[in-house]
């Protein structure tokens, strides 16, 4: 089983003890999928986190901020190879997750990587030296509105992160669910949450658990 930090844009080492067995410096969608066959990781990867200028809801900037997003199908199609059938896909690009376009965009790649989980943010991030070695894969830190929140860094699990399975979002960013009617989230037959007292600038809204509304084995492991 391999975990992949690829990443466009910043600087990272390239070194296991961060939690990462693989770390790649990619120049285009392509590129990363050449380094990967090279690195023997097909039907290897159980996590990939693909970094890359993102700053509009619903796009992926994988070669660079000059030339046009990368489309789900031709992120379907390179890495499908690669990812193991309950794989997670994580898209660490600013706001690519954010509202109705980037979950279009996030259902779009479940349906292309079925079985798999995709993940978007709808916050910035910036890379951080809060969380150890700047250089150290996994660390960027959460900045809604382009302001880094010290501490909260952008992970899968964040109060930021939004969650696609199979064309559906199963798990809503906590500053997106604040806007819904009784703070529903993702749940289709959520009731409500009561809001929680503020923490800072960090979004604190409690969800549904998806075992307590959802079966996808996949997800009731990893609890969106």
């Amino acid at each position: 089983m391999a975990t992949v930090w690829a990443y466009r844009e910043g600087a990272f080492s390239r070194t296991a003890s961060t939690g990462w067995s693989h770390t790649i410096n990619f120049t285009s969608p392509s590129d990363l999928a050449t380094q990967m066959d090279a690195a023997s990781l097909r039907g290897r990867v159980q996590r990939l986190v693909i970094l890359a200028h993102g700053n509009r809801p619903g796009q992926l900037l994988m070669e660079g901020t000059r030339l046009g997003a990368t489309s789900a199908a031709v992120i379907g199609r390179l890495y499908a190879p690669f990812l193991r059938s309950d794989a997670m896909l994580v898209l660490m690009a600013c706001i690519a997750g954010a509202g109705d376009d980037g979950s279009l965009f996030l259902r779009r790649l479940s349906t292309e990587l079925r079985g798999r989980v995709i993940v978007g943010f709808s916050a910035y991030g910036v890379i951080d030296s809060s969380f150890g070695g700047a250089l150290n894969p996994g660390n960027v830190q959460a900045a809604p509105g382009q302001r880094p929140v010290s501490g909260a860094r952008l992970e899968p699990w964040s109060p930021w992160a939004k969650w696609a399975h199979e064309d559906v979002i199963v798990r809503l960013p906590a500053d997106e669910q604040e806007s819904n009617a009784g703070h529903r989230c993702a749940n289709p037959n959520c009731r409500g949450h009561a809001a929680t007292p503020a923490r800072g600038r960090v979004p604190t809204l409690p969800h549904c658990r998806y075992s307590d509304w959802g079966h996808a084995a996949v997800l009731t492991g990893l609890n969106p």
